[in-house]
């Protein structure tokens, strides 16, 4: 089997079983579906025996960091007024909406993103239900990692609705905290480095996470917000633990660079959380420390050797940048 087909098999499966332990925790338990409403049975088929990720099955299913009790369940959100998009993706759209006050981002399935497209051109407009189907699978995994993933870099989960019904109703809805785009090329540098440092922290936590090492599979600046004046990630739909499988080592390049990754018993050792780095690199600490103030732009240039070679770990890399921003701070105040 091709690595691309058995990686695209393996994401399947991986959706498979969050939805199936989303269907005990939520439905069972009616932690977010109005139990007055009734429900038809959510079909799945599991082709074959291939393998799944026993590392997020067992630790979603167990963790005691896992919250059940939100405070927007169904009755809530379908009743909330959907304002205008703030976002479309492959997948899903983000609509800003309000609750009790506070600004929020509502996110569903919509028949105009590029997967329900794609889909409807395969299958025709008749087949519309199963064209949602992987796309609300998609949504379902995404509020799983949300509810696993508790951390001061990843956007608060604030609710969320699961409907199959027999209507035409049948749709997934997450509510998270809403923030504004991360452009940092609009903001002054010791912002910039506070987002450094945020990053730096996210993948710090990725690396060690209840579920394993995460990789940001879709890593691209949207899929980040700033909530608060503090960069969390609002997009987890594309989170993989599975690391890159291989055949040799120029399996395991990464933007099509040799970062040193070997391959391992079929598997790149490492590859997500360096993949990690050297994405973040590209997009958010090359621009800042490239262009590092005089104050601290040797310490920067040291630091952006040491990512170049790919000799940083997440933890080394948080130590460095507070270093450069405590140098900073002082030679600030100093002046």
């Amino acid at each position: 089997m091709h690595g691309s087909l058995r990686q695209c098999l393996r994401e399947f499966l991986y959706v498979v079983v969050v939805v199936e332990i989303l269907i005990v925790l939520f439905i069972f338990q009616g932690a977010f579906i109005d139990s007055t409403k009734s429900h038809k049975e959510i079909d799945m088929v599991i082709p074959g025996k291939s393998r799944v990720d026993i590392n997020f099955q067992s630790a979603l299913a167990a963790s005691p960091e896992v919250n059940r009790n939100h405070s927007l369940t169904c009755r809530e959100i379908e009743h909330m007024v959907l304002d205008r998009p703030v976002g479309r993706g492959t997948t899903k759209t983000a609509f800003k909406s309000t609750f009790a006050g506070q600004t929020v981002v509502v996110k569903m399935v919509t028949d105009n993103v590029k997967d329900i497209v794609a889909c409807k051109k395969k299958k025709g407009a008749h087949n519309i239900n199963s064209c949602f189907k992987f796309a609300q699978y998609k949504i379902m995994k995404e509020i799983a990692l949300l509810e696993q993933l508790r951390h001061p870099n990843v956007a608060q989960l604030l609710g969320s609705c699961i409907r199959n019904e027999v209507d035409k109703n049948d749709r997934v809805m997450v509510v998270m905290e809403l923030g504004k785009p991360v452009d940092i090329r609009k903001m002054g540098w010791p912002m910039q480095l506070q987002v450094a440092l945020n990053m730096a922290e996210l993948l710090h936590y990725f690396h060690n996470s209840p579920i394993g090492s995460i990789r940001i599979g879709d890593f691209k600046k949207d899929q980040f917000r700033l909530i608060n004046g503090t960069v969390k990630i609002s997009d987890l739909d594309d989170l993989t633990v599975e690391e890159q499988s291989c055949d040799t080592a120029s399996d395991c390049l990464i933007m099509g660079k040799d970062n040193g990754v070997p391959c391992i018993q079929s598997i790149c050792k490492d590859f997500n959380t360096i993949a990690n780095i050297q994405v973040a690199n590209k997009l958010f600490f090359h621009p800042t420390f490239s262009k590092a103030p005089s104050l601290v732009q040797e310490e920067s240039d040291d630091l952006l050797r040491a990512l170049s070679t790919s000799s940083l770990d997440t933890d080394s890399l948080r130590n460095r940048i507070r270093s450069i921003q405590r140098t900073y701070k002082a030679s600030s105040a100093n002046r």
